[in-house]
């Protein structure tokens, strides 16, 4: 190999575009590659129900996904935890409900003729 190379007679230098080919271009195809954005970039989902079960795994799931989570739940505390745990895209509010709702009790029937 070194006499196959002694036996070049001149040095010629790599074009500027080839070494923009070898030193950049790599690097910036990889950077590329990182940049794909997830389906929900740039949303911002509401989550009730968000402290825990199934409100959680639904916010876990959409910010994978790349959305902006809120998490909206009665348990002010969980919630702030749960958003806090989530990261930077995620966020907390809490909705007091004053008074459950209460079951209506049911009409009576009116006497059926006879």
């Amino acid at each position: 190999m070194i006499t196959k190379a002694e036996g070049i007679e001149a040095f010629e230098a790599l074009s500027e575009e080839d070494l923009f080919d070898i030193e950049y271009w790599s690097l910036e195809q990889a950077k590329l590659a990182k940049s794909v954005e997830k389906p929900l970039t740039r949303q911002v989902a509401v989550v009730t129900g968000g402290a825990g079960g199934l409100g959680l795994a639904i916010a876990k799931a959409l910010k994978a996904d790349g959305a902006e989570v809120v998490l909206v739940d009665i348990a002010e505390d969980a919630v702030k935890a749960e958003a806090k745990r989530l990261g930077a895209s995620a966020s907390s509010a809490t909705s007091p409900i004053p008074h459950p709702p209460q079951p209506r009790s049911p009409k009576p029937s009116a006497p059926s003729a006879a």
